[in-house]
């Protein structure tokens, strides 16, 4: 697992219909580094979040979605 801080929104023109209602959003890391990721939380911008990747992430999903890292978690308190 990763810590790290939503700092924007990504958007898609054209999304797998298998993706349901998650979003992308922009994850910096806790240390260095930017990724995207799914999130099906509703993870606000400037929360603290804790990022699975890989199996893990797709698991998240009903089907099976090509996607690399997921919220799988909230921080209430930085």
């Amino acid at each position: 697992m990763i810590l790290g801080k939503i700092t924007g929104r990504v958007t898609a023109p054209n999304r797998l219909s298998s993706l349901g209602e998650a979003s992308f959003v922009l994850v910096q890391l806790e240390g260095s580094g930017v990724l995207v990721a799914a999130d099906t939380l509703g993870a606000a911008v400037g929360s603290h979040v804790i990022i699975c990747q890989g199996s893990a992430a797709q698991a998240l999903l009903e089907s099976k979605c090509p996607i690399d890292a997921a919220v799988i978690g909230i921080a209430l308190q930085p």
